[in-house]
């Protein structure tokens, strides 16, 4: 039981370590990365929000609002985005695309410049006012999803894992390994100290396996027995001296 409990011990603690400090870059990484994938998403939705603006702006100076809602069905929904509509800026719909219409609060007075939030249920939104020579002609808004952020999230957590239960393998195959080293050395030692204390047999000896420490603990051990051997001899051989002149 000792020596499964050593063993026992000794994987536990490559586990803990191992799995800690893999754990513990894998994920550092995992939302590093997550950070990067965030930034280009938004600077991408920053540049097609640029792009409808700059687009729409001359065709709301002429008030041509057919050419407005033209542009917006040609533009279409890409890149992930689910919801794009430009507003007049009284909060009426003057161009829409996808499938659900959003409703932004226009009866508060609100900043003419652009916001971008990120939704609790993982989306990232964009408001952006449409102005020319500072005058507010309407609003656009996109909404898009970041599945590929956590798409991307989960592969490189089931990688992770991957790489975290082949590292656990490996220590695992690297503790047994050594762990019968040890417990070899270990197991002759006390073998040879239980038929010393048993039998009073003090002529044995253990076989040095290596020129480790454990090698030196053996020599160590021989040294004693051989040393104990020795006075055992002396005493058994004074006590034969004294019986004899007792007989005498």
């Amino acid at each position: 039981m000792k020596g499964k409990s050593l063993w026992t011990r000794m994987v536990l603690h490559g586990f803990l370590v191992t799995g800690f400090f893999i754990l513990a870059c894998g994920i550092g990484l995992i939302f590093y990365n997550s950070s990067i994938l965030r930034e280009g998403i938004l600077t991408r939705l920053e540049s097609q929000s640029g792009w409808i603006t700059k687009t729409s702006e001359p065709l709301l100076v002429a008030q041509d609002m057919e050419r407005v809602r033209e542009v917006m069905e040609l533009i279409g929904l890409s890149d992930n985005i689910l919801i794009a509509t430009i507003y007049f800026p009284d909060g009426r719909v003057l161009a829409h695309q996808g499938s659900a219409l959003a409703k932004p609060d226009f009866s508060k007075p609100r900043e003419l410049k652009r916001e971008i939030r990120e939704t609790a249920d993982g989306f990232m939104e964009l408001s952006q006012p449409i102005l020319h020579d500072g005058i507010l002609l309407g609003w656009l808004y996109l909404k898009r999803d970041l599945l590929e952020i956590r798409d991307q999230r989960r592969l490189h957590l089931g990688i992770l894992f991957v790489i975290l239960a082949g590292f656990l393998i490996l220590n695992l195959i690297s503790t047994t390994w050594f762990y019968r080293g040890i417990v070899k050395s270990l197991h002759e030692l006390v073998g040879a100290a239980n038929r010393v204390s048993l039998e009073k047999d003090y002529s044995l000896r253990v076989t040095k396996a290596a020129g480790d420490e454990f090698g030196e603990l053996t020599d160590a051990f021989n040294l004693m027995l051989e040393k104990v051997q020795r006075r055992d001899l002396e005493l058994q051989s004074s006590e034969r001296r004294l019986y004899q002149v007792i007989d005498l």
